[in-house]
């Protein structure tokens, strides 16, 4: 129970801390990508927890191949205006999620009701 705990107070600090780094610089909300290719068939929704976006569109594009006549069956870039409350952390003040990768990433909250974030 004790690693539990440890997980479950880990997880309501970073939601504060995300959440006070972005109030201390008087954001609400910001603009984020995804990006997907597959050839795989289009999976609507299915259950999970947290979702990868980013916040450059290159990004997200370079993980699209849009091209028709590329192998992938399915792609899509998207774009959303996401209000902090959805953010678990991002590379903005996590040094480790910026340290190899250059994908300028955000971890959201999944809502499974809805189908998104």
């Amino acid at each position: 129970m004790g690693g539990e705990k440890r997980i479950i107070e880990y997880i309501i600090n970073r939601i504060a801390y995300v959440r006070s780094y972005f109030k201390m610089l008087n954001i609400d909300e910001v603009i984020l990508y995804r990006g997907m290719s597959t050839e795989r068939e289009w999976i609507n929704c299915y259950e999970k927890s947290l979702t990868s976006w980013t916040f450059s569109l290159e990004v997200a594009l370079s993980f699209a191949d849009l091209d028709k006549n590329n192998k992938y069956k399915n792609g899509y870039v998207i774009k959303r205006t996401v209000p902090i409350e959805n953010i678990f952390m991002t590379y903005l003040e996590t040094e480790s999620m910026n340290k190899q990768y250059k994908e300028c990433e955000a971890i959201l909250f999944f809502d499974n009701e809805k189908g998104y974030y």
